[in-house]
Formats: structure tokens, sequence, C-alpha cells
């Protein structure tokens, strides 16, 4: 037995029983049933029901990896009830605001805040530079991270009586209003109490002097191609910029210039800029084959008051060359897959990310697959990814790689939510970390269902996915866009100002997509056409992409 076929029903017997070597998808119906999960695991959760009706449950184990499968036992069905309770009454907006707003942690781009809880669900925070408000939330309206509503920005929706703003101006006085609002175990929510705000101001700290850095990045490290050169290194303490110059010559010309910004593509002695960021790796692109070419490293200071500051003597320094092997560098497959280990192979339940390479080596036209598990586990219908799973994925794409030379398995996460998120595929060298925020006591265990803490729906903060993910470029980690709409990723398509943390990190996105659940194998059942390019543009445009 390799899985589980879950049907519910409004009667307290079906009157069929799965077929044998029929393949069920979720809502299909089986006599009076219909299916509401399958595949390996042991829960489930039933939603859009009635109140006050009673529903009958029935569990058919299915082996499917085989022959002729798959095949289901229906002798003596695992079956139970449970009646649903009354509906859920309207929100009601809470009596009282919190109470007792108190600042701390004052950056030079970030305020955090407490104050005291009321009666209340949840707390809406907003920050302005205004002292009074234009607009107050909407009942029935629940904002988003980043969303603008009037003349302040959606700073936190939570139940938590913290909080934190990120990406503020620096020597700014900040005004913030906290809602108290109902959303619960009721209907037509969220309900906000919109009279006299919980308020107070604050403001953030001026950026430093600029300094000089004491030392230059060390450890260099290449990848070659025709006409391309990669290359990392390792970052220095308390810098926050790095100017990469190219030349053919060993040595420069020049030396950069304080209080100069030097424009990436612009002419620097008798070399060319091709990075100025505070990311620590880069990539040198329309390079003649065959040919050595020489990299320039100096660290600097930028974001800080007074002006870029250079250290100008014993930049590092490295060499590599490009190959004379002619570029052939079209490779088709998939990023956006997903295994039996989250919610992927519907039509073969059991299915690990193992199989799902084979299957791809020995499809037309595919040079490599990309498993991205959900970094979540999804108490729906589906069951979401767990952390040993996680673990297994990586350890088989990696044998599966090494036993094929000519095929790359790929393994990594699909990182986020659709409601208050979007989804991003994140894939890397030496990959071998869950990233998410799931907590112990879940349906994946007692433990945290994660490797590394990132918390949900933060994109573009501190602590945030893109962070993360810069975090990690020295193994070429990156992350792809996977269905994007305006709303997502802290509306940086949308509202959002650019964000470098977010150019740093996203390296691709779709275009188009799907269809996500098909079955079809002759390459004949096309996606969705270019559905994704009125987000693909304006990520362009600001050069998030």
């Amino acid at each position: 037995m390799d899985g589980y076929l879950v049907v519910i029903s409004t009667n307290s017997s079906l009157t069929n029983n799965p077929i044998d070597g029929q393949n069920y998808s979720l809502g299909d119906n089986i006599g009076d049933g219909t299916v509401i999960a399958k595949g390996g695991s042991t829960s489930f959760t039933a939603t859009g029901l009635t109140a006050l009706t009673t529903y009958y449950f029935f569990v058919f184990p299915v082996n499917s990896i085989c022959t002729g499968g798959p095949l289901y036992y229906s002798a003596t069905v695992l079956n139970g009830s449970a009646t649903t309770v009354a509906g859920l009454p309207p929100c009601v907006a809470p009596s009282s605001q919190p109470g007792s707003l108190v600042f701390s942690s004052i950056g030079v781009n970030s305020i955090q805040g407490s104050f005291t809880a009321t009666t209340a669900d949840e707390y809406l925070v907003l920050a302005s530079t205004a002292a009074s408000l234009t607009d107050n939330p909407a009942d029935g309206t629940a904002y988003n991270i980043g969303d603008i509503l009037g003349n302040a920005t959606v700073v936190q929706l939570s139940n938590a009586p913290t909080f934190i703003a990120n990406g503020l101006t620096p020597n700014t006085q900040y005004y913030f209003y906290i809602f108290s609002l109902n959303s619960a175990a009721c209907i037509n929510g969220p309900a906000y109490y919109i009279t006299s705000p919980l308020s107070g101001s604050e403001t953030t700290n001026p950026l430093p002097p600029c300094t000089t850095p004491a030392s230059q990045p060390t450890n260099f490290s290449f990848k070659t191609s025709n006409n391309a050169i990669s290359g990392a290194f390792t970052p220095v303490v308390n810098v926050d910029d790095y100017m990469v110059v190219i030349s053919t010559s060993a040595t420069l010309s020049a030396t950069p210039a304080d209080n100069t910004d030097y424009a990436v593509g612009s002419s620097f002695g008798d070399g060319t800029i091709v990075s100025n960021s505070l990311a620590n790796s880069f990539l040198a692109d329309n390079l003649s084959p065959a040919t050595t070419y020489y990299f320039f490293i100096f660290a600097a200071n930028k974001n800080c008051s007074g002006g870029t500051k250079y250290l100008a003597t014993s930049p590092l320094t490295g060499n590599a060359i490009t190959t004379s092997i002619p570029i052939s560098n079209y490779y088709f497959g998939n990023l956006h897959s997903h295994s039996d280990y989250s919610d992927g192979n519907q039509d073969n339940p059991g299915f690990r990310p193992a199989d799902d390479y084979d299957y791809a080596k020995n499809s037309q036209c595919m040079d490599y697959l990309g498993v991205a598990e959900h970094n979540h586990f999804n108490s729906l219908n589906n069951p979401g990814n767990i952390l040993s799973n996680y673990h297994l994925g990586i350890a088989q794409a990696d044998s599966f790689t090494a036993a094929n030379p000519n095929f790359l398995a790929l393994y990594g996460m699909e990182w986020g939510v659709i409601s208050n998120g979007g989804h991003v595929l994140v894939y890397g060298d030496g990959m071998n970390d869950l990233w998410g925020w799931e907590s112990g006591s879940g349906g994946w265990g007692s433990s945290n269902n994660y490797d590394v803490f990132v918390p949900r729906s933060d994109y573009i903060g501190v602590n945030g996915l893109f962070k993360t993910v810069n975090d990690n470029l020295a193994t070429n980690t990156f992350a792809s866009l996977a269905h994007p709409s305006l709303a997502d990723y802290n509306k940086i398509a949308d509202t959002a100002a650019y964000s470098l943390v977010a150019d740093n990190a996203i390296t691709a996105t779709a275009v188009e997509t799907g269809p996500s659940t098909s079955s079809n194998t002759t390459y004949s059942n096309p996606g969705s056409s270019m559905s994704y390019l009125f987000i693909t543009r304006p990520c362009l445009q600001k050069g998030t992409i």
C-alpha cells in the first residue's frame, strides 16, 4: 500500500467504490461521494461544507506504483462521520483600541513597536509621515503588508502586539496608527474599530558618517564558459558595497575616487565596471572566447552620509580564462514541479523526486527537472512538505545527477503562500536547508518544520526571503517568481519602490504556465499564453528582474 483515497458523502454508504485502474482527481465523484484527499498522508481537511450537516468519510487504501494500477482495497473500508456546527455570525467590530504604544530598537531604516492588547482578534498597523490619516480601514477588506491606505502604508495585520516597520527613510519622523479588528469565528469580516486608533510617532536614526572600509574582500572563485565568467568572493563585515572591474590588462590605470558613484557598464581606467552593489557574486558576459580576463574588487561604504568612501589600495584581484568550446546553451526542462512529498504526482501517488527525475530524463527534450516542494505543510486537501522529506529530496537529486551526467536534477522549495504572499521558486548549490516559519506541534510532528526561520509573507524585509537568498549567493542560490500577481512579494511589481534586495535575489519569472495538473504526455497541451507578461514588464522596467 502506497497511499489513500478519501471520499466524503452526505449518505452513510457509498453507491459505488473506486474502480481499479482509474486515476481520480480531487473533486471527482465516486458514486454519491466526492474525492477530497489522495496521497500518502494520514490526515485531511474537508472545507466548503454546509453548517449543521452530518458528513460521512470513507478511506480506501491504494497501490499505484505497479502494473495495472491504481488498485483499491474496498472490502472493509475505514469510515466515520462528523457533523458541522452552526453557521458563523457576522463579524462585529471590537469596542476599544489597544493601548500603551512603546517604540524600541530604532534603526536607520526600521522602527519596532509594542502595545497592550485589547479584546480583539487582530490589529492593523499603519505607518505614515503625516500627523493625521486621510482614510480609515474599510470593513470587509483584509489588507496586506505594503498596501497603501490613504496617506499611510500597512506595516502589519496580525494578532501579535508587536511589529516592525522596515524600509523606512533615515532621519525621518513616522506616525503609527493601530486599529483593533475582529475576523475570527465570524463572516463578512474583518470588522474594524475606527474611532481614535492608538497612535504615536518615532524618528528613524540618521545615517552614520561614511568611513573607508578597513579591508578588501577575499577568496575569489570563478566559473567560465565560452563568453561569460561568473565570480564569487567572501564579503567583509561592515561593508555595504563592492565595485567589480573587469579588464584584459593585469593592472588597472585608475583607482576609485571618494564621493563618486560609478555606473555598471561604464569605463574605468582600462577596464569596465561589471557590478557595483552589496552582492558578493557577479556575472560578466559578452566576452571573447579563449581570453584571459582580470578582475579587481574594491570595498566601499555608501549607505551612510557624507559620500561614498572606497578602500582604493590592494583590491582583491583574480583572473579567469573563457573557454574555446562553442556555445550550445539552450536547455529544456521545468523549474516548477512537485513530487508526492508535497502536492505533486496526483496521477502517480507515491512518486518520489527520484522517480520524477527518471521520468523526465527518459522524456523527449528534457535536459533538467526542478522539483520545488512547498516549503510549508498545507493542512487542506493535499498535505505540503515536511522537513524530513525535504532532506530526502535533496539527497535524491544529488544522487541522480551524479549517476546521470547529461541530466541535471534540481531540488528546492516553492516558498510562500498565495494569500498575503506569492510563490517563489528557490534553488541553489548545496541548498540543503528548508526555509520556513511553522513552529512545532503541527501536522508534521512536534519539531519546527524548517531548518532556517524566514517569516511568512516577508519578502523584502531585513529577515525576509530575498535577503535570505542574498545571504546564500555564494552557493549560487537564486529565486524565480512562480506565478506572479501585482499584489505579490510585498508589491515589488506594483506600488513598491525599486528593491535592491529583490533585484539581487530574483533571476527569472514565469511569463506563462500550466496546465498544472495535466496528465498529457504528448506535448500537445499548451500553457496559458503569456498570461504573466503584464507582471514581468513592470518588474523589468524597475530593474527588479
